[in-house]
C-alpha cells in the first residue's frame, strides 16, 4: 500500500502544471522532504519529455503556410463562402485538424503513461512492504530457534553446569558454561566483562581430556560487559573445562594470552 501523501496522478499534474494553487503548494512541500518523491517526479518528467520528443512533427504544404501568414498580415479577415481568399485559407482547416488529432493521440498516450506510472508506484510500495515482512519474519524465526536452543540446554539433565572465575584475586568477571555432549550444544553466557580494544574479541575454548584446546566462538560483550555464546555443535569429546581469551577479532587457532576466565568439570 501506497503510504505517502502524494499519489502518482498529482506528480504527473504537478509535472505538467495542471493542479491547481492549494494543491500545488501542497506537492512542492511533500516534496521538499520526501526522497522517494522526487526520484518519482524525475522519471515523470523524463518519461513526459521522451513522449513529447516522440510525437510526429507534420509540416504543413507551402500554400497552407502562405496562406496562414496571408490571415496574419490581414488580421483575421473573415471572408465569405465560395472567395478566392475562403478558398485559399481552407487547407488550413486540414492543418488544424492532423493537429488536432495528433495532440488528441499525446493526451491519451498521456493518460496510459500516468496510470502506468501510478501502477508502478503501488508496486514498489508493495515489493517494499514484502520484503520489509520477510525480513522480520525471519528475524523472529532466528529469535525463536535461539530460545528453543537455549530452553533445551537449561531444562537437559546431562548438561553440565560450569562457573568459569578469573584467577586473579578480582572476582568482577564471571561467566557460566552449560556443556552437553549429548546434545552436541555448549551455552555460554558471561556478566562483568571488560571492554576490548578495537579488533580485538574473547574466544571461548574447550579444554578436552587429551589434547589442545578447542575453539567454540568468538564473541563480544555489549556495553554492560554482558554476552551469550549458544554454540549449537560442537566436537564430540570429553571435556575437562572451559577458558575464555582475548584474541584477534577473526580467531585464533590455539590460545594467545593468558585465560581471562577458566573454568573446571567437578570430577
Amino acid at each position: 500500500m501506497n503510504t505517502h501523501q502524494i499519489s502518482a496522478d498529482d506528480l504527473t499534474l504537478f509535472a505538467m502544471r495542471s493542479l491547481d494553487t492549494a494543491d500545488d503548494s501542497r506537492v512542492s512541500e511533500h516534496l521538499g522532504s520526501c526522497v522517494s518523491c522526487r526520484s518519482e517526479l524525475q522519471r515523470i518528467c523524463t518519461d513526459l519529455a521522451a513522449l513529447a520528443l516522440t510525437a510526429p512533427e507534420v509540416s504543413p504544404p507551402p500554400r497552407v503556410r502562405e496562406g496562414l501568414l496571408a490571415e496574419v498580415r490581414r488580421g483575421s479577415i473573415h471572408e465569405p463562402a465560395g472567395s478566392p481568399r475562403a478558398a485559399a485559407a481552407t487547407p488550413s482547416r486540414w492543418w488544424t485538424a492532423t493537429y488536432a488529432g495528433a495532440l488528441m493521440l499525446a493526451i491519451a498516450a498521456g493518460l496510459l503513461w500516468t496510470e502506468n506510472a501510478r501502477l508502478r508506484f503501488q508496486l514498489s510500495s508493495l515489493q517494499q512492504a514484502l520484503h520489509q515482512e520477510q525480513a522480520e519474519h525471519q528475524q523472529e524465526q532466528a529469535s525463536l530457534e535461539t530460545a528453543t536452543h537455549v530452553l533445551a540446554m537449561l531444562n537437559s539433565r546431562s548438561a553440565l553446569h560450569v562457573r568459569l572465575m578469573p584467577r586473579a584475586a578480582k572476582q568482577e568477571p564471571q561467566a557460566e558454561a552449560i556443556y552437553s555432549r549429548e546434545q552436541g550444544r555448549l551455552l555460554l553466557m558471561a556478566s562483568s566483562l571488560r571492554s576490548l580494544p578495537a579488533h580485538k574479541a574473547y574466544q571461548l575454548w574447550i579444554l578436552p581430556m587429551k589434547g589442545a584446546p578447542i575453539s567454540a566462538g568468538m564473541f563480544k560483550p555489549d556495553a554492560k560487559g554482558c554476552a551469550m555464546l549458544m554454540v549449537p555443535r560442537t566436537p564430540d569429546v570429553e571435556a575437562k573445562g572451559f577458558a575464555l581469551t582475548i584474541e584477534p577479532e577473526a580467531g585464533s587457532p590455539a590460545p594467545t594470552s593468558n585465560p581471562v576466565l577458566v573454568g573446571e568439570i567437578p570430577s
